[in-house]
């Protein structure tokens, strides 16, 4: 007779029993996506995202961490900086804890198909999901996504075929609030919490299910206020402004940041933002892409022409996707995340488009994209950045300052913004020199060019009014730096002169190497070429034979790497 409670519908074709040939295939296709997503936890290349998550746990254990915005997994990895493994192979471990995380949300995927459609459903449901685009390669990555995934969809599970208690909506109010807490875009799974608050008020009383989901609601509020309170004030003995340890403070950072956050990644965003990395999630899994998008029709024709509160499960299962139409952040690895819970109307698309030929037509084309991501993404790998951390560490055996795009070497102190396109985007709308500023106060001697803006600013050659920062910022990075290898580059200057007496300007004092030919007078003092000099923030004088070339390098004596530079770009395949 199957469950009492499952969804069960008229197909919209004859209802055949999948046969074995179907499953085998699903179950060999699930194994050879285990083995992939397994070899990439350890070879896929890191994305910047990546890296900024582990900066940001490396700067709460030193002390640094300015801001309690969706850094909650900070407490969560503290232990990970301990760990005496170079900073790659600390994010390759993070991906283990989220491949876990990942785990968990197949078998909730699974269990919930199971049980309100069939087994066999769930099974190909959750076959779609692996094999649609992005989910390969962003489903375990280094990031809030794969943590908020799992706890929603556990909060999902509870609510939906748990028993109905008081301690259960007490536990699923508990994992909605820590989700929140991760990240703030676990808001669009509210969706999914009435598709379940609808299955649960299909056979039973009123009463009952709403005070189960008002007992949910009101402890996933609580939680998420105390959670935060607690997570602001372990950040009071930092020196940022916002980790003050006044309460009203906390609350104040909190609207303040969401409300930021809503006007960017919403409210500012315009009519589907990322409209390109959709097309691209369609042709990294055509099948899985039009399954998908089968399903969210399906599942509105059922709410239209079905009767009782549970024709709208489906498509409230599915509607969080709508999310790309507004969602200016839905980047691949967002995928992931958003069609957990949409995969559960793959179920229903399932358990309606049940015509064997057809069925195999459609694993046919799973098999084929999986083929394809296989294909795209073992070609990636991780040889730019371990070179260039390795080499960053043997020009500094101990932490220096530096700034880059995202906090690429994690146990050093990143200094200047964290340079996404939303960040630079802000810089720009104010005008302020921010880089600028952050080399005066801060010195950092190191710059890593890891990212567009920072390749193009250093580039002498590109036109300043072609760069997207504020001039300042980009006069500051010419005159403080010069290359060294590769990707980095060191504070100094070339100088050349024109006879008599060059003045010029140190920013960042320290030692120097003083790179010439022959001798030189540096402030009134004879110097060899190669001699160290220490030299202090201000002007200083330099003469040597007219048309000499000077270079004055931060150091002692560094050496340039015998290693080749890398030739790979150090982020790719995003």
């Amino acid at each position: 007779m199957g469950h009492p409670d499952r969804i069960v519908t008229e197909p919209m074709e004859p209802a055949k029993e999948n046969g074995w040939p179907e499953r085998t295939a699903l179950l060999l296709l699930l194994g050879c996506i285990a083995v992939l997503q397994l070899w990439l936890v350890f070879r896929l290349n890191i994305n910047w995202d990546e890296y900024w998550y582990l900066s940001q746990i490396h700067a709460y254990n030193r002390g640094d961490l300015a801001t309690p915005f969706q850094t909650v997994h900070v407490h969560l990895f503290s232990w990970l900086p301990a760990i005496p493994f170079a900073d790659a192979d600390q994010v390759i471990i993070g991906r283990c804890v989220m491949i876990l995380c990942e785990i968990v949300t197949f078998a909730i995927i699974f269990d919930i198909a199971r049980k309100l459609f069939s087994p066999a459903d769930a099974l190909f449901a959750l076959i779609v999901y692996l094999c649609a685009g992005f989910v390969l390669a962003h489903g375990m990555s280094f990031r809030t996504d794969p943590l908020a995934a799992m706890l929603m969809m556990a909060g999902l599970w509870l609510m939906t075929v748990a028993r109905q208690s008081w301690p259960v909506a007490l536990v699923a109010g508990l994992a909605a609030a820590m989700a929140l807490l991760v990240t703030v875009k676990s808001v669009l799974f509210l969706p999914t919490f009435g598709a379940a608050l609808l299955y649960r008020l299909n056979k039973r009383r009123l009463q009952p299910v709403l005070v189960f989901f008002v007992i949910s609601a009101v402890a996933a509020i609580a939680i998420f206020a105390l959670g935060w309170s607690l997570h602001s004030h372990s950040l009071a003995s930092t020196p940022a402004p916002s980790a003050s340890p006044t309460v009203s403070l906390n609350q104040d950072v909190l609207k303040q940041s969401a409300g930021q956050s809503f006007d960017k990644t919403v409210a500012s965003s315009g009519f589907f933002p990322g409209m390109r990395f959709f097309t691209r999630w369609l042709a990294f899994g055509p099948g899985a892409g039009l399954i998908i998008l089968g399903s969210l029709f399906l599942a509105a024709v059922h709410a239209i022409r079905a009767t009782g509160p549970s024709r709208f499960v489906p498509l409230l299962f599915a509607l969080p996707f709508a999310s790309i139409l507004f969602y200016r952040n839905a980047y691949p690895y967002f995928y992931p995340f958003i069609l957990a819970p949409v995969a559960l109307s793959v179920a229903f698309f399932s358990q309606q488009f049940s015509n064997p030929s057809r069925r195999r037509l459609l694993v046919i084309l799973l098999v084929a994209g999986f083929a394809f991501q296989a294909v795209y993404y073992l070609r990636n790998d991780q040889s730019a950045q371990r070179s260039t951390a390795r080499q960053v560490h043997a020009i500094f055996p101990e932490p220096v300052a530096y700034i880059d795009r995202n906090g690429m070497i994690p146990s050093f102190r990143k200094v200047g913004p964290f340079m996404s396109t939303w960040g630079m985007e802000g810089i720009m709308a104010k005008g302020e020199p921010v880089l600028a500023r952050t080399i005066a106060q801060q010195r950092p001697p190191l710059v890593i060019a890891n990212s567009p803006y920072l390749e193009a600013a250093l580039d002498r050659s590109f036109p300043v009014s072609r760069i997207p920062m504020p001039a300042d910022d980009v006069e500051a990075l010419r005159d403080n730096y010069i290359h060294f290898w590769g990707p980095v580059w060191l504070a100094g200057m070339d100088l050349k002169t024109r006879g008599g007496a060059t003045r010029f300007t140190i920013t960042i004092a320290g030692t120097y190497t003083l790179h010439c030919a022959g001798s030189a007078t540096l402030d009134g003092t004879a110097r060899h070429c190669g001699e160290t000099v220490d030299l202090s923030a201000g002007q200083h004088s330099l003469d040597v034979p007219s048309g000499n070339q000077v270079k004055l390098l931060w150091g002692n004596r560094f050496q340039k790497p015998s290693a080749p530079p890398p030739t790979k770009p150090i982020y790719y395949g995003f």
